[in-house]
This record gives C-alpha cells, structure tokens and sequence, in this order.
C-alpha cells in the first residue's frame, strides 16, 4: 500500500520516507539522492617502538650534513657587527631544536654540543673574539628557549680565527654560529 504524497512548506511535493516501521512526510518511495559524503582525513601511522636498543650515535647523525663531519645542521648567520638573530636565524634554530627533540624522543636525549660563534675578518681580534662569543651566546638563548636545557650546550668564540674553506676572510657567511657534536 502506498503512502500518501504531502506538500512540504514551500509547495514541493514530498514522498513520505520509511523510517523503520514509521512512515514521515520526506521522500523515501524515490530513488535516494545521491548526498555528499563527508571525506575524513586517515589517521597517521603511529611509530611503534622497537624494544631493539638505539642507536644514539647513528640517530644523533641523522641531524648532521654528510659534507660536515662532526657538525650538526645549525648554521646562523648574522649582519654585520651584530649578534642580533633574524628572522631566518630564528626559523634555523627552531628547526634545530625540534630536530633534536625528535631525537631525544627516540634516545632518550642528551648529546651535547659545543656552539661556535665566528665571525669575518673585518674589525679588531679582541672586538671579533666577544662578538664571536655574543653570537653563540645568542644561539643558545634561543634553544633554551625552545626547551633544551642549557647544560647541553658548551658556549665557545672562535672570533675570526676560522673561516669557512674556500671563502674570503671578510666573506659574509664567515659571520655565523655552528653547533658541533660532543658526544
């Protein structure tokens, strides 16, 4: 027996719909309309932890350039005459620190490092040797500000003393800080 038609609040005919043994005044006798299906994101694969033991050291190089052996992959420059970080010194030194806290996720943390502050050979040794230190100085300020602790890092001035191979003395890039890898 078939359900009587209805007219819905704006005058279009409405087909009653089914619902189980009940019958309401919406369309249900005519094919279902195609309705748009909400798209949900997959969930991410969760890494499960090995109970085989870690690798510190080979994790710990994992953040380490291939072509710089026993640095990490931090290097901020910085203007002239300036121990002030940029914007694009901050974004390094962010993705530093989340690097290292991914890490020591994974080992249970602790490799120290040693942050060498450079700078060009422009200015006098004794002014470039504290600017040097500054530099560093700064650099660990940020990370500690990320939440690594500050007894993992070893502050240390190179002043001018070592540029980068291949580069002029008064070369820009000179004028940086690179963390190194203690252990």
């Amino acid at each position: 027996m078939r359900a009587p038609e209805t007219i819905g609040d704006v005058g279009v005919v409405k087909k009653p719909r089914v619902l189980g043994a009940s019958v309401t005044s919406e369309s249900a006798s005519a094919p279902a309309a195609a309705t748009p299906t909400r798209v949900t994101p997959r969930p991410r694969p969760v890494a499960r932890r090995s109970s085989a033991p870690v690798d510190n050291a080979r994790l710990a190089a994992a953040i380490v350039p291939p072509d710089v052996a026993g640095t990490s992959a931090l290097m901020v420059t910085f203007a002239n005459n300036s121990a002030r970080l940029t914007e694009a010194s901050q974004t390094a030194i962010n993705s530093f620190a989340v690097g290292l806290q991914s890490v020591d996720e994974l080992t249970g943390g602790g490799n120290r490092f040693r942050i060498e502050g450079h700078t060009d050979a422009s200015g006098a040794d004794e002014f470039n040797q504290q600017l040097s230190e500054q530099r560093a100085q700064a650099v660990v300020d940020a990370l500690v500000a990320y939440g690594i602790p500050a007894e993992r890092f070893e502050v240390v001035g190179k002043g001018e003393a070592e540029p980068l191979e291949g580069r002029r003395g008064n070369d820009p890039l000179n004028r940086r800080v690179v963390a190194v890898v203690l252990d």
